[in-house]
């Protein structure tokens, strides 16, 4: 019943900038554990009797307490303002925006008060906190003896206000947590109070009259669960594992302890209750606890909860946050407490421990985190019937896939290709009427295991649910692919106004198309965004392919040389003209023209018949044929030679795209069609009236004029290359939604690298974080390189964009221009071709640009020589010359503070394949010291890092994740010379002076100019 643990211990100590967090976490904090001081009479033998915290025999396999922290947090003293101080660090590193203290006052006399105290009178300990009154008596408990008092409570109204009181210097500090600009007071349990209702009259009364102001009361429900307002309260806070029934498993727990006297429950259950919380009259901050286990302190008389782990944990926070956000009315009332921050003996605790590390802290931070990438996506569509937009959602599960996300596809009716979408999502059809209304709702949100998940709507049938998710918590992107005569013929206005009403982001793929959208609802979308589709058929590509493909079904098909085939694609209706591409064919044919036709697709079991009978009337009967659906189109793209969009009607249609990819030339109707806006860029030829015979004279006119033909083929196929990236397609629509998905553009610059290049792109493409777009630089290589690298893009499963030079540049860093003249992305990873990188390296260096204002990120690089043999794990030999301390843990800080420190010195970025930069930043660089860049030969990488650093902040992560490749016969190895030399001394020079940096980094530049004379036999100047 219990499910297995394992390790994830996560040390990840990466700095992030939660400045604008989705809600605050506010982590209860006890004042005592792990703290040993020795020169303090309660907090010597008092303290140790009072937490007789021991260690807990096992109750059954795998139970984990006592918990024990991490070597480096180990037992530490809260009386020392430095120990506080490195909590508010990790704190802050995590996320965490808070600390709620508990507070033990006993009619005057305060318990365990120094940290708190400490933090009042140290302005430096910089972190937001609150107070909440522990009003229990303190009794032996943790040993059976509950009547056994320590100290008591003496409630009167006197006690009131001596509390507040000496409450009252924290509540007038700046770091003190408040709502609504009131102080954030909780008093533990108000039943205790004589009158909690005159309690709370009395210190609002005082505060007024004593310059503290309005403040702010709530209790955390840990024994009642009565409305605040009979308390004269604001709010009540969750606190869990109180309060809340979850499945009884003792009687379940196979190997259980014949001397345990207590209970097992299965701590999962309040992950499940946060899918659809309860929701009170009044109002109620959630909570969360990551574990819970006193058996350290009660031993066989604990309470267990099982089952906890880091990965539901943050399902349960982002659950929470989902609730919070959709409940607060302000930005104050964004907040979320968690049960605690340091309760070992409980076991509840965010602080990390020798089992789980630092993922519960990870949980928090990834749960928090506003800029983190959805991993999940949900899919919606009408039905799973094989048309047009079916398979578009198709390709979207699989691309979404491919990309590390997990999909989730809802159907409001089912279909033939059910089988089909759940190779790759879990797939849910609503057809069920027991799943209306709200249990519909109900499973959206239990669907919705991740916060503020992305929900994409494919057409605009699919509207209907559109109110649903969005009560369910999901932000949504519609997709509009109907046009002017569906909406009658569908009776679409209904769900139209859904889509204006409830949809997130409404993304058309034309103007047209939003155009005839708006013009039939009668009002504009200010959410509309235009994104034409991108090509999932990127089988296309290879031209080798399309060759093989060519002759063997024009064999098949009985077709010479010489005779034109026409291709047209598309389920067969009215809609899309399979009378006006007949009519084509034969005005074709009357003209002499030796041209014959196929179309493959569906067909309308009704208007079939009639276009057949169209054909012999007009006797072409012979000459056109109809294939139906077709599992593989690609060899009929690649038998045909012009490809015909006869459609009366059609927003944006896949098939335009793949014809372009096969090097067709596309001829279509004006004024019919979304991608009309292709033929405007002399990609593709319109004709006007939907006249068959001007498609039949646009046909003629690519016949008579290849080279006319050529450059639009060869036109077109540039635009698939750069503007028709499904990736970059499915994800933009990530982007819309109004999450932050990154875009990295890859560029991998490749001279002579032929017997590497696979592995280094298989090394690209295994990345666990969605790549933008893929682009590889030849710069006239004479090996193999480009050989290989065409075939591998033939079979890859993504589109790479290949671009040879006609003549070597001879010069790396115009193919570093060359690169970001090509890409699209925020962010660039210049992936050299003969090096390599593990899968996470781009989900590690991407963390540091989380920091607002990082331009460059990069990791440690493992050494391997040109056979692949490991030479060192990282590069640590080589800055610690400079610092041992600096490259000695993860780190973000401002770019100058770096060159001030360590980059004025060397470059200490020993490889750019490890780098990922930020391609705005980039591009100014490049821009603007082109002719340096140019000019230099050793040290333009160097340059061009320092440049980056003077406009923003730099982030290292200390894993090598990047494997550099040295080569014995590298510039930087085997032939250091004077002029090498001169180029460093050079770069010192202007860096020191630019930056007014003084002796100290004077002296250390030109130590190092000597070194590296005596090292290589050179005479240097030793003056920078």
């Amino acid at each position: 019943m219990l499910i297995s643990e394992t390790n994830t211990f996560v040390p990840r100590r990466q700095t992030t900038d939660l400045s604008n967090p989705k809600a605050r976490l506010i982590a209860f904090y006890l004042p005592q554990f792990h703290a040993i001081p020795e020169n303090d009479a309660w907090w010597g033998k008092g303290f140790t009797e009072w937490t007789n915290v021991g260690p807990a025999q096992p109750q059954f396999p795998g139970h984990h307490q006592p918990h024990e922290p991490v070597p480096e947090l180990g037992q530490y003293n809260l009386l020392d303002t430095n120990v506080q101080r490195k909590q508010i660090e990790l704190a802050q590193l995590y996320g965490i925006g808070g600390f709620c203290f508990y507070w033990y006052w006993f009619g005057g006399k305060r318990l365990l008060e120094k940290p708190v105290r400490n933090w009042l009178d140290t302005p430096d300990l910089d972190f937001p906190f609150c107070i909440c009154w522990a009003n229990e008596n303190w009794s032996r408990r943790w040993d059976g003896l509950d009547q056994e008092l320590l100290i008591s409570q003496n409630h009167s109204p006197e006690d009131d206000l001596d509390f507040i009181t000496e409450l009252a210097p924290y509540l007038r500090d700046p770091r003190y947590i408040r709502i609504d600009g009131k102080p954030l007071i909780l008093l533990y349990r108000p039943s205790l109070m004589p009158n909690v209702a005159e309690t709370s009259a009395r210190w609002r009364d005082w505060c007024r009259k004593n310059g503290v102001g309005e403040i702010y009361l709530a209790y955390p429900q840990s024994f009642e669960t009565v409305d605040p307002a009979e308390y004269g309260f604001d709010a009540a806070v969750e606190f869990p594992p109180n309060n809340y029934s979850p499945d009884n498993l003792t009687d379940r727990v196979p190997g259980l302890s014949p001397e345990f006297d207590g209970i097992i429950y299965d701590w999962r259950s309040y992950v499940e209750r946060s899918r659809n919380y309860p929701m009170p009259d009044y109002k109620l901050y959630r909570s969360v606890c990551p574990s819970w286990d006193n058996t350290a302190r009660r031993k066989n008389k604990g309470a267990i909860f099982a089952n906890s782990n880091p990965a539901e944990y943050r399902v349960w926070l982002e659950n929470a946050v989902t609730r919070t956000l959709a409940d607060a009315r302000t930005p104050d009332e964004r907040v979320i407490f968690v049960n605690a921050w340091n309760e070992w003996a409980e076991g509840a605790h965010l602080e990390p421990d020798t089992k789980y590390g630092y993922a519960y802290l990870e949980a928090s931070r990834a749960a928090l985190n506003p800029v983190e990438v959805p991993r999940m996506v949900t899919l919606v569509g009408h039905d799973a019937h094989p048309h047009g937009a079916q398979i578009l959602l198709l390709n979207l599960a699989r691309n979404y896939v491919q990309n590390g996300f997990k999909v989730t596809i809802i159907l409001l009716q089912g279909g033939q290709m059910v089988t089909q979408y759940a190779q790759y999502a879990q797939v849910v059809v609503l057809d069920d009427p027991a799943l209306a209304g709200e249990n519909c709702t109900r499973l959206l949100r239990r669907l919705r295991t991740e916060d503020a998940q992305v929900a994409i709507v494919n057409t605009t049938v699919s509207a209907e649910i559109l109110p649903m998710l969005r009560e369910a918590g999901y932000r949504t992107v519609s997709l509009i692919h109907e046009m002017a005569s569906v909406y009658d013929q569908m009776n679409l206005r209904p769900q139209m106004t859904l889509v204006a009403d409830h949809a997130d982001q409404v993304v058309f793929p034309a103007p047209l198309v939003q155009a005839q959208f708006e013009t039939y609802l009668g009002r504009s979308l200010p959410r509309a965004q235009i994104r034409p589709q991108g090509l999932y058929l990127h089988e296309l590509a290879s031209s080798d392919a399309l060759a093989q493909h060519r002759a063997r079904l024009r064999a098949e098909l009985g077709l010479d040389a010489d005779t034109t085939l026409l291709l047209g694609v598309g389920y067969v209706d009215h809609r899309k003209g399979g009378d006006l591409f007949v009519r084509t064919l034969a005005r074709l044919r009357e003209l002499g023209r030796k041209v014959e036709a196929i179309w493959i697709g569906h067909a309308d079991i009704h208007f079939l018949p009639q276009i057949e009978a169209l054909a012999r009337d007009l006797g072409v009967a012979g000459h056109m044929r109809f294939l139906g659906r077709q599992q593989d189109p690609v060899p009929f793209y690649a038998a045909s030679d012009v490809f015909l969009l006869s459609s009366r009607e059609d927003p944006f249609p896949s098939v335009v795209l793949e014809a372009m990819a096969a090097r067709l030339p596309c001829v279509m109707f004006a004024g019919t069609t979304g991608c009309e806006v292709l033929a405007e860029r002399g990609l593709a030829l319109a004709v006007g009236g939907q006249d068959p015979a001007g498609m039949a004279q646009a046909v003629e006119s690519l016949i008579d004029h290849p080279e006319r033909r050529g450059q639009m083929v060869a036109a077109a196929r540039d635009y698939i290359e750069a503007e028709a990236d499904f990736t970059k397609y499915t994800l933009d629509l990530l982007r819309l939604s109004g999450r932050h998905v990154p875009r990295v553009s890859v560029v991998v610059p490749n001279y002579n690298y032929g017997r590497y290049i696979e592995d280094r792109l298989n090394s690209v493409l295994a990345q666990d974080f969605p790549i933008y777009e893929i682009i590889v630089l030849d710069d006239r290589s004479t090996d193999d390189s480009l050989e290989r690298i065409r075939a591998f893009a033939a079979r890859c499963e993504r589109p790479i964009r290949i671009v040879p030079n006609e003549v070597n540049s001879g010069n790396v860093f115009r193919q570093w221009i060359k690169g970001l003249d090509l890409a699209h992305g925020d962010y660039v990873w210049i992936a050299e071709a003969d090096d390599l990188a593990e899968p996470d390296f781009l989900s590690t260096a991407m963390r540091g640009f989380e920091k607002p204002g990082t331009v460059l990120s990069y990791t440690d690089s493992a050494q391997i020589d040109e056979n692949g043999t490991p030479l060192a794990a990282n590069y640590r030999y080589y800055t610690d010359k400079i610092s041992p301390t600096h490259w000695a843990q993860n780190y973000c800080r401002d770019g100058a503070e770096e060159i001030s420190e360590v980059l004025y010195l060397k470059n200490t970025i020993p490889n750019a394949s490890g780098v990922v930069m930020a391609a705005g930043a980039l591009r100014a660089v490049l821009a603007e010291h082109r002719t340096e860049l140019e000019s230099v030969r050793f040290v333009g990488d160097w340059l061009v890092y320092l440049w980056l650093l003077e406009r923003g902040g730099i982030a290292f992560n200390t894993a090598s994740k990047n494997i550099h490749r040295r080569h014995q016969n590298s510039v930087t190895i085997s032939n250091f010379d004077a002029k090498q030399l001169a180029e460093i001394e050079a770069v010192q020079r202007d860096i020191l002076t630019r930056h007014g940096l003084g002796a100290v980094q004077q002296q250390k530049a030109a130590d190092y100019i000597a070194e590296l004379a005596v090292q290589f036999g050179l005479t240097g100047t030793g003056k920078a």
